[in-house]
């Protein structure tokens, strides 16, 4: 299928083009004597909530970076969590972290117990991002 604003061809299910963000669904039926015809670009009007806002006729949905949310993690677990919009988790994390590392310095055996928890954090936040990148180029929307 390929995109009616700009043109670029898209994967098979995607309801948004990944290149512009327009709608790829059209109104058009075509009947079986109808050949090939020329692409001609073209806005679709979709509805929108009015708390988003609007770029022609689509919604903006804020991109974020599985690396970044990486690196923001590996620093501190929870503030990946906290750039991807997930505020509780985020929090929990960071305030977790906070309290692995202060028994760690008890014991040996939470210094490991926080090692597992630093690595598992960076997963979860490279991910989390990934998870919502996808969704977002699958419905347009953020699942979140």
């Amino acid at each position: 299928m390929f995109c009616e604003n700009c043109g670029v061809k898209s994967a098979p299910g995607e309801r948004f083009c990944g290149s512009c963000g327009a709608s790829l669904f059209s109104d058009q039926s075509y009947s079986e004597g109808d050949g090939p015809q020329e692409w001609q670009p073209h806005v679709q009007s979709t509805r929108i909530p009015t708390s988003h806002k609007t770029v022609r006729g689509a919604s903006i949905v804020p991109v974020f970076f599985p690396g970044l949310a990486v690196l923001l993690t590996f620093f501190i677990p929870g503030l990946g969590q906290l750039y991807l919009g997930r505020i509780g988790r985020g929090i929990v994390l960071v305030i977790a972290y906070g309290i692995f590392w202060i028994i760690s310095i008890l014991t040996i055996v939470f210094g490991i117990v926080l090692l597992i928890f630093w690595i598992w954090a960076i997963y979860d936040a490279n991910n989390a991002t990934r998870y919502y990148c996808n969704y977002v180029q699958r419905t347009g929307q953020a699942p979140w």
